[in-house]
């Protein structure tokens, strides 16, 4: 996890950049159930609208995703 002054991030490194991408989005996902108390169905419609999904690097063996979500929107 990440958190900025507008941003909570989770990012995840696979090989396999779905397998990364997938990893990402749930990581979020369990965030914003554990942490903020939302269902898991919320959760995800949430990610799904306001969250970002963004590839940082695919040039080593491991390819690296991170799951943008805007601070502004934690409940």
């Amino acid at each position: 996890m990440i958190m900025s002054d507008t941003h909570v991030m989770t990012l995840f490194s696979d090989e396999d950049l779905d397998i990364a991408a997938d990893t990402a989005v749930v990581n979020m996902v369990k965030f914003l159930t554990m942490e903020r108390g939302l269902t898991a169905e919320d959760a995800v419609m949430l990610v799904s609208l306001v969250g970002d999904v963004r590839i940082c690097q695919v040039v080593d063996p491991k390819k690296t995703v991170r799951v943008e979500f805007p601070r502004r929107y934690l409940c």
